[in-house]
Order: structure tokens, then C-alpha cells, then sequence
């Protein structure tokens, strides 16, 4: 005995096209370090090799730590808008420096904000910003030259 209506697709949901099921799957996927992660790990020791398990810890690792970052960011910079221009949605190069200090423990900040400040120089020399800022650590050598030489006396 038959039960149930059993026309020809009744219970078949509407075929959806290849890029809407693409980013349906995509969607939930999040970020996804694991390139960068095995790239990493045989630039410092080539004959090592990681589990998928091992690799799937250290991801979420690196996503919990993006998704920390960026929720400092955004809050600093609402903060920090209040005393730039209002209508300005432009995240500064302080309010990610903080984030991080904010974030990170101890000597991985040290070396996170090192590693900022030199991705910063290396942008504004490769863009010809970088003048401004040789002409203030110029100012500010010359400054603390000043100062030794106040202490010398």
C-alpha cells in the first residue's frame, strides 16, 4: 500500500544555481589558514610534517585570535573616531597596534608590534610616503643627540 502523495517532486526541494550553492557552502566556512600555517612550518623545519587533526587546532587557534583582533579593532577605532572627524571610517595604523597590545601576551606582542611598524615602513617607502617619516626620526635622533650630549656635559 502506497501512503503519502508521491508525485514526481513533491519532497524534492528547487534546484538552486552553481554560484547561490557556492555561497551557501562558503558562507559558513570562515577563514582558512591552513596554507599559510604548512607554508610556515617548512620554511623553518622542512622535514616535518602536521596531522590534519593538529592542523585543524592550530586554524582554529589562528581564527579565535583573528576574530579577538578584530573585535578590539573595531571598538578602538569607535573610540578613536571620536576625536578624529566623525564621518571617517578609517581604521589608523595606532588602532590595530593597540588591538594587539590589548590581545597578545607578552613577547609575541613585542615581536607582533615590531613586525607591524617594519610592514609599515616597507609599505610608505614602497608608496614614497615614507619621507614625512624620515624627516621626524631625523627630528627625533637629533633631538636625543642633543639630549646625550646635555648628559655628556
Amino acid at each position: 500500500m502506497a501512503r503519502g502523495n508521491f508525485t514526481k517532486g513533491a519532497d524534492q526541494s528547487p534546484k538552486e544555481s552553481p554560484k547561490e550553492s557556492r555561497k551557501r557552502k562558503n558562507s559558513h566556512l570562515g577563514l582558512k589558514y591552513d596554507v599559510y600555517i604548512h607554508r610556515i612550518l617548512k620554511q623553518v623545519n622542512p622535514d616535518r610534517r602536521i596531522s590534519s587533526d593538529a592542523m585543524k587546532v592550530v586554524n582554529d587557534s589562528c581564527q579565535d585570535l583573528y576574530g579577538r583582533l578584530k573585535k578590539e579593532i573595531v571598538a578602538l577605532s569607535a573610540v578613536g573616531s571620536r576625536g578624529r572627524d566623525n564621518s571617517s571610517h578609517t581604521l589608523a595604523v595606532k588602532d590595530i597596534i593597540s588591538a594587539a597590545r590589548f590581545v597578545l601576551p607578552g613577547e609575541i606582542c613585542k615581536h607582533a608590534v615590531s613586525q607591524a611598524y617594519r610592514a609599515v615602513n616597507n609599505y610608505e617607502v614602497v608608496t614614497n610616503t615614507g619621507s614625512v617619516l624620515k624627516e621626524k626620526k631625523k627630528a627625533l635622533q637629533a633631538k636625543n643627540n642633543s639630549k646625550t650630549l646635555a648628559t655628556a656635559k
